[in-house]
């Protein structure tokens, strides 16, 4: 069974380098400035959207679901998978950058098994049916805790399919995380 395991997971991978070797890996290359060519011959001064493809691997021997963080320039983006189904995903500001955005992917994939992803980037907002959403940050000042002040008596529950977790409205800070 390892073996066949290992044999499964090498092939997985060779598929892997396969496929991003055959991805265009710029917009100047051939196959793609041909396009955008015939594309623009049609639209005359319209302004092209820019792509980029990504590819995740997930080398794990069971399905994992898992999301994808890139950094991106655009602040409009949707993503679509190897099927041409849209996929949920978020972008927001970046913590790192002020000229950039961070792009949260959720991805499903098997055991040993890699997926093709494409996004497609607007500086406009996205269409009606798209599953990408524009996030905003809801930053709180953290509070001082004075010797007398006794914390953890005004305690906001916050529930999730796992986890109950409190936080102290006091403080702003995470009072605890049980299991449910």
């Amino acid at each position: 069974m390892y073996i066949e395991h290992l044999t499964q997971a090498m092939m997985g991978v060779e598929e892997l380098l396969a496929a991003i070797f055959l991805l265009p890996q710029a917009l100047g290359t051939a196959s793609n400035s041909e396009a955008f060519n015939r594309q623009d011959s049609h639209s005359k001064g319209s302004h092209q959207d820019l792509e980029q493809h990504i590819i995740v691997y997930n080398p794990l021997a069971w399905n994992t679901t898992a999301i994808i963080n890139v950094t991106v320039t655009f602040p409009m983006a949707t993503v679509f998978d190897d099927q041409g189904q849209a996929v949920p995903a978020q972008t927001q500001s970046s913590a790192d950058s002020n000229t950039t955005y961070d792009l949260f992917i959720v991805v499903d994939l098997g055991g040993l098994q890699h997926r093709k992803y494409l996004i497609k980037f607007s500086e406009k907002p996205g269409k009606e049916g798209s599953l990408t959403h524009q996030a905003w940050v809801v930053s709180f000042k953290r509070l001082n805790v004075s010797q007398d002040l006794k914390t953890g008596r005004r305690l906001l529950p916050v529930l999730i399919e796992c986890y109950k977790i409190m936080l102290d409205q006091d403080t702003n800070l995470l009072h605890s995380i049980t299991d449910r």
